[in-house]
């Protein structure tokens, strides 16, 4: 009798954001919407096994959204700033191409085994998700009267199964922080 044994191969790797041409540091309108690009291809290129380590302060737009993530981890040594530009921040379209809802700041979909830490713990240094929340909430009940629930969430999963948060600061959420 014949006993095969056959090597699974693991190919491992860790992506760094800075490498899809993520800018750190810099506000402006323009490199928030490069970074959100950037930060979507990233999340688009993880495969099982893979780690993307998000170092330093980036400014984003909304709209951060991955498919069928499984065994991944995102590790935020940093802070992910979303944009205080409510009039610009992305939006659903329907299929008559008119615009809809605010889409959340970070949404996962169907995403299994994935773990989402910080290797600095949570606070000024790293593990920090800033929702910029008080250009939604505005003065008291202003904000609210022109936004409405219309507001994105700021950690929104749907149908996820072991999925691991730990030592991320969920900070001024302009809507729920999760759901």
């Amino acid at each position: 009798e014949n006993l095969y044994v056959q090597k699974m191969s693991s190919s491992t790797s860790v992506l760094n954001l800075a490498d899809f041409g993520a800018q750190p540091q810099d506000s402006s309108r323009a490199t928030e919407a490069r970074n959100a690009v950037a930060i979507n291809e990233a999340l688009g290129s993880l495969r099982p096994g893979d780690t993307l380590l998000i170092r330093g302060v980036y400014h984003t737009n909304g709209g951060l959204v991955a498919h069928n993530l499984t065994d991944v981890t995102i590790q935020l040594d940093g802070r992910l700033v979303f944009s205080s530009s409510t009039w610009h921040w992305p939006r659903a379209i329907d299929d008559g191409g008119k615009k809809g809802r605010v889409l959340e700041c970070l949404h996962f979909y169907n995403p299994v085994n994935v773990t989402l830490t910080s290797s600095l713990g949570r606070g000024a240094d790293g593990g920090v998700l800033d929702g910029s929340g008080a250009a939604w909430w505005g003065v008291p009940f202003v904000g609210y009267l022109i936004h409405v629930e219309d507001r994105p969430r700021l950690l929104h999963v749907t149908n996820g199964t072991q999925i691991l948060l730990e030592n991320w600061l969920l900070l001024d959420p302009p809507y729920w922080a999760t759901m």
